[in-house]
Formats: structure tokens, sequence, C-alpha cells
């Protein structure tokens, strides 16, 4: 728990100085599992706002492939 929380800690820190940074952080598509499927979904920017389902994938493989062919920086970062 406690490294969990120092890193959610240097990452709070981080973004308070930088919102930019906040803001592509926070925009990165990221992988769900979706029963069968592999799901890349933008999480919602706003509590009124709904997750968007960007791509589905019928492996982990097809996703990481995609992610780095679409989304070079989230793939990187991840």
């Amino acid at each position: 728990m406690r490294s969990s929380h120092h890193t959610t800690a240097n990452l709070v820190q981080q973004f308070a100085t930088e919102p930019a940074e906040w803001l592509r952080f926070r925009e990165r598509p990221v992988v769900h599992l979706g029963g069968e499927q592999i799901l890349l979904v933008r999480q919602p920017q706003r509590p009124d706002e709904a997750q968007k389902e960007l791509a589905s994938f019928p492996t982990p493989e097809a996703a990481n492939e995609y992610l780095r062919s679409n989304f070079p920086e989230a793939a990187s970062q991840g």
C-alpha cells in the first residue's frame, strides 16, 4: 500500500505543477479486458461523460500493435 501511495503522491505532485501533462496522461487510451475481447477505451474526462470505446481486438498482441501504431506516446509511457 505504501509504494502505491508514494507513486500516486509523486504523480499528483508532478501533475499539480504541470497541468498540460496531466491532461495528456488522462487522455491516454487504456486497455480493458471485456469478456473474450480486448477493449481500447478512453476514460471519461468529466463526471457527466461516458467511457469511450475506441476499438476492440481478439488478442492482447493486436491491441498492443494498434496502440504502438496509433498512440506511440501512450505505448512508450505505459
